[in-house]
């Protein structure tokens, strides 16, 4: 039975784009500046033993859920994480090879700078091909919200590590 050890990892992804989508969303401060679903994906790419193309179904999922509830064009957050995600794990396997502090910490910003820069890009696509009204325009405000969210990413993946590590035997 496949399915019974992904029933709860969905229910986690579902749960943390309900709260991103709608209890974030809603606050002016953390409209733009936690990113819970790529945080998720990107741990369980990185510190679990699940294989790539499992995270990558999920990375799409979340995508798509992201995108039901956004006013991007469909489409923007689901390219955002697949190739964000792709990205940091060509750079985990080539060069930070062992799961430690430093290497995730590394990892998480730059998968959330790949993650801004091809949400920013794309937006800005759609948008000069007239595909959407809405769009990520850049200047100062999102300079400010990618440190904002390098912060809190990394705050975030901080406290999950720690906690796994203090609780798993693998990684004692």
């Amino acid at each position: 039975m496949w399915w019974k050890k992904n029933i709860p990892i969905f229910f986690v992804l579902l749960l943390l784009v309900l709260i991103e989508s709608s209890f974030f969303a809603s606050s002016i401060f953390w409209q733009q500046n936690l990113r819970l679903v790529f945080i998720f994906l990107l741990l369980l790419l990185l510190l679990s033993s699940y294989s790539f193309i499992f995270c990558m179904k999920f990375a799409v999922l979340g995508g798509i859920l992201l995108d039901i509830f956004s006013q991007l064009t469909f489409g923007t957050f689901t390219l955002a994480l697949v190739i964000s995600l792709f990205i940091v794990f060509i750079l985990f396997r080539r060069f930070f090879t062992n799961q430690s502090y430093y290497s995730l910490v590394l990892l998480v910003a730059s998968g959330t700078v790949i993650f801004n820069f091809i949400l920013v890009i794309s937006s800005i696509f759609f948008q000069t091909i007239n595909v959407n009204a809405f769009g990520i325009e850049f200047g100062w405000p999102l300079l400010l919200s990618l440190i904002w969210q390098l912060f809190f990413n990394i705050l975030i993946a901080s406290v999950i590590y720690r906690i796994i590590k203090s609780f798993s035997p693998s990684y004692a």
